[in-house]
């Protein structure tokens, strides 16, 4: 019996290889995917995480795999974000087995300080 080697584990699942960059106003990640069925892909996104989820046959060849690592049944890969992005403006696209993100960038409101308002009654000078 001959032991396929697989690439890239994340725990039960596969961890595709992707590119992470980013511009003045864009978070990019590009996802190596070859085999993946578009159907099943899956992009998730908070404002400081982009998880890609799905699945892929492996192509049938003459003989038996010795290694495996550009395609998995089932694969997912979280991917900890450069900087906060604007999920709702997210856009993705999946060409000759790449999987591109688009992710804008937003300003990081959690170390911004915001004055907010009393009301109540003030006392009179």
């Amino acid at each position: 019996m001959h032991r396929v080697t697989m690439g890239l584990m994340k725990g039960a699942h596969a961890a595709p290889p992707i590119d992470l960059y980013e511009t003045a106003g864009d978070v990019i990640i590009e996802a190596d995917l070859p085999g993946a069925d578009p159907a099943s892909l899956r992009v998730m996104v908070t404002d400081r995480q982009l998880r890609i989820e799905g699945r892929c046959r492996p192509r049938p060849v003459q003989g038996h795999y010795l290694q495996m690592e550009r395609c998995h049944e089932e694969f997912s890969r979280p991917v900890p974000l450069p900087a906060a992005v604007d999920a709702n403006r997210a856009s993705a696209r999946y060409e000759r087995g790449v999987l591109t993100v688009h992710l804008p960038k937003i300003r990081d409101r959690r170390n911004t300080a915001i004055a907010v308002p009393i009301a109540g009654p003030r006392e009179e000078d």
